[in-house]
């Protein structure tokens, strides 16, 4: 899964479409802030996770007020100086919205103190408090539920170098209370501690370049840890860098809910064809544990290779091939790790080193031992979308003995079925093919024993990888969809998001709509399925939705189902990426 540097439609500082784009040459003061805090207009008390919108459609939060009622919005690498704009603050808690115009300062700061008038008939005025002998302190209620995220960087290798928005979303339906730790990569240590209240169906930003009191140092790596007292949550990352002179690359995973003491990951590579793959090992237990990669060539017949890591209790450690002289530099790998504590593990796959053509890159979650004994992958492209988009797809057998796969392709709008005839694959190892179909668009079942399945979907300029899914719902939660988020409706296509439904055995799914900016339920949708088929979902032909505009999906079908959503600009560059739709946590 991943995401462009600049507008990407997972971004949780979304670009709002009022703004002019700064050229190169402006863009490298870079010191264009607009800040400030946002409070309770009678009480004067901070109001955390307030929406910050920049332009006059309310259509995506920029960034969110933190537990102090404190933002930044960081401008320079996207705006020229001097520019206005209307600057807009929703917090849908009993709270009235409010829009202030701005003229932002050259090559400094502009401080925008907010203040928010409560429109639910009440004073602002704190509850009564009872007399203070009769006070007793109430333990903090405990977490319901948590996510982790391996890796989360704040200007990593500099001020245009690698950073990591991340999106957090109740998918509850009470409040929740977030309690959001940030470890250091190098020594364990806990660097800080964001907290926030989020609503059923909002989301918390969390955006490490605009961190404030006290601010996250600079060119860092962190492990997060998500705490959340109330609901569950669900969490996506996005890793981007980009800037003046520097070619846009962007990766995005999913958090996790749960762990594994047994993670798989199909397709690791050490420069074979270009592609690096690194690997971020997070531990999910409570106690320190050694983790174990075992690795087995995919290319050729070698003896397997381990490697170890120890990881601390949240904390999370990395693998990088190219320090690694057991690895056959050119060699791809099938890779298991195993540990006594649960983890897990993000592959992130780059193909940018010195004289590519094409900078790209893409991540997906290693994928936990796996029981069940069916796999599905909604999206097997071949030479599509004008740009020549086409899969290979890898299967690796997570199981104790050898087994042989029975693979299924089907055209799209439930046409013809292509079998695919594959080897016995010994345990831990891993196949690939390319799929000799012609043109079009297919969906895969993997069956015959416990498989973990990537699928990559590269274009000369694009790449996209996901894992298939062996688990299937009647309820997923799709936490950020777009509909043409564009700087430039003139000559940017934008953003477009299609929902690929895979259908077990339904015959028809309800999505309903929820706008990011302030949650509300715009429109609801009837969708017919074919079983054993893909369905697409275009949010441009959706009724009822509007261009330039973020939205979060709740699907429900009477029958089983798995989803992924494709990001795609056709604009130029390597603009396309992938993620999986959520089950109910």
């Amino acid at each position: 899964m991943k995401l462009r540097a600049i507008l990407s439609a997972l971004v949780a500082v979304a670009i709002a479409v009022s703004i002019p784009l700064a050229s190169p040459a402006e863009a490298l003061h870079g010191k264009e802030r607009i800040i400030g805090k946002v409070t309770d207009a009678v009480t004067g008390t901070p109001l955390d996770n307030v929406c910050v919108v920049l332009g006059p459609a309310a259509s995506r939060c920029w960034t969110a007020t933190n537990v102090l009622g404190d933002y930044v919005i960081d401008l320079g690498a996207i705006a020229p100086p001097g520019f206005s704009t209307p600057v807009q603050f929703f917090r849908n808690a009993g709270y009235a919205s409010k829009s202030i115009d701005v003229v932002v300062n050259n090559d400094t700061d502009t401080v925008v103190n907010v203040t928010l008038t409560r429109n639910d008939g009440g004073s602002g005025a704190p509850p009564p408090q009872p007399p203070q002998e009769n006070l007793v302190q109430q333990p903090p209620a405990p977490p319901t539920f948590t996510v982790y995220l391996p890796n989360i960087t704040r200007m990593l290798g500099g001020r245009y170098g690698w950073h990591t928005p991340f999106i957090v979303q109740n998918v509850g339906t009470a409040n929740t209370s977030l309690s959001v730790k940030y470890y250091n990569f190098t020594d364990g240590s806990l660097v800080a501690t964001r907290t926030a209240t989020v609503a059923p169906g909002r989301s918390y930003v969390g955006s490490p370049n605009d961190d404030v009191n006290p601010i996250l140092p600079e060119n860092a790596q962190f492990s997060v840890v998500v705490s959340s007292a109330g609901s569950p949550v669900v969490a996506v990352v996005n890793e981007h860098q980009g800037g003046p002179g520097i070619t846009p690359e962007a990766l995005s995973y999913s958090g996790f809910s749960t762990g594994s003491t047994k993670v798989n990951l199909p397709l690791v590579s050490k420069l074979s064809a270009g592609w690096l793959t690194t690997m971020i090992i997070q531990n999910l237990g409570a106690a320190t544990t050694s983790v174990t990669g075992t690795f087995r060539r995919l290319d050729a017949v070698a003896t397997p290779v381990t490697i170890s890591r120890v990881v601390q209790p949240g904390r999370s450690q990395f693998i990088d091939p190219r320090s690694e002289s057991t690895l056959v530099a050119g060699g791809e790998y099938a890779v298991t790790f195993t540990s006594v504590e649960p983890v897990a593990v993000v592959a992130n796959a780059h193909n940018d080193l010195a004289g590519s053509p094409a900078p790209m890159g893409d991540s997906y979650n290693g994928i936990p031992n796996v029981t069940n004994a069916t796999t599905y992958a909604p999206y097997i492209p071949k030479n599509t979308d004008g740009v020549g988009r086409s899969s290979r797809v890898v299967i690796q057998n997570a199981g104790t003995t050898a087994a042989m796969p029975s693979i299924t392709l089907r055209a799209y709008l439930g046409g013809a079925t292509t079998t695919v005839t594959a080897p016995s694959i010994e345990p831990g190892a891993s196949w690939a093919f390319v799929p000799t179909v012609a043109d079009g668009e297919y969906s895969a079942v993997v069956a015959g024993g416990t498989f973990a399945v990537v699928t990559t979907a590269i274009s000369p300029a694009t790449a996209m990888f996901y894992t298939g899914t062996n688990t299937l719902a009647n309820k997923l939660f799709i936490p950020n969809l777009t509909r043409k988020l564009t700087l430039d409706p003139v000559a940017d296509p934008g953003w477009n998001t299609p929902i690929l439904i895979q259908s077990a055995d339904a015959t028809a799914a309800t999505l309903k709509w929820y706008r990011f900016s302030d949650g509300s339920l715009v429109t609801t949708q009837a969708v017919p399925l074919t079983a054993g088929a893909t369905t697409r979902v275009d949010p441009r032909t959706v009724v009822g939705l509007t261009d330039n505009t973020q939205y979060a999906v709740v699907l429900e079908s009477p029958g089983q189902v798995v989803a992924i959503v494709t990001e795609l600009n056709l604009l130029a560059g390597d603009n396309a990426m992938i993620y999986k739709a959520f089950l109910q946590p």
